[in-house]
């Protein structure tokens, strides 16, 4: 007879209960709960090698990118319009269009 078809064996499974473990237990087994900052300095994250090296030089590339950017000399701002003959409108003209949809 094969192990897993003996009728007997299988009624005593179903009918045994672990008994629970005691708190104590769990402590000396499990040691005592960190608390969630202690865990997330101290957690560990493995990134494949290639992974690793690609973002390192990605992250250098943009470090150098920034560097140049700042310093390279800001170009003074140039206005597009000359507003030295403005004069402001004397009449203001409204023209209201009425939609040629049905729905509005």
């Amino acid at each position: 007879m094969e192990p897993g078809k003996d009728p007997e064996l299988r009624r005593l499974l179903r009918e045994w209960s672990v008994p629970n473990a005691p708190i104590s237990l769990d402590v000396r087994a499990l040691g005592r709960p960190k608390p969630w900052w202690r865990t997330l300095l101290s957690a560990r994250i493995r990134v494949p090698l290639p992974v690793a090296i690609a973002v390192s030089v990605l992250l250098l590339w943009l470090a150098v990118l920034t560097a140049v950017d700042r310093l390279r000399p800001a170009e003074p701002v140039r206005t597009m319009e000359d507003l030295r003959g403005f004069q402001p409108v004397s009449s203001v003209n409204v023209r209201v269009e009425r939609s040629t949809d049905a729905s509005r």
